[in-house]
């Protein structure tokens, strides 16, 4: 269902902030979409805690 509807959004990659178990099984719903960590981890720039996900969505036009 959820997959469905982001395809039906138009959306193809999604970046995700989580280190926990509690993140398994949102990753394995949207593992098609989800972008490598790394390439993540290897573009310029650096991300604090408390600005993780607007610093993840400012990468969208670099991925």
């Amino acid at each position: 269902m959820l997959v469905g509807w982001l395809q039906n959004q138009g959306i193809t990659h999604i970046a995700m902030e989580g280190t926990g178990v509690y993140r398994k099984p949102v990753y394995h719903i949207l593992e098609e979409f989800l972008v490598n960590a790394r390439h993540i981890k290897n573009v310029p720039g650096h991300k604090t805690n408390k600005k993780d996900s607007e610093w993840i969505n400012s990468l969208q036009n670099e991925l």
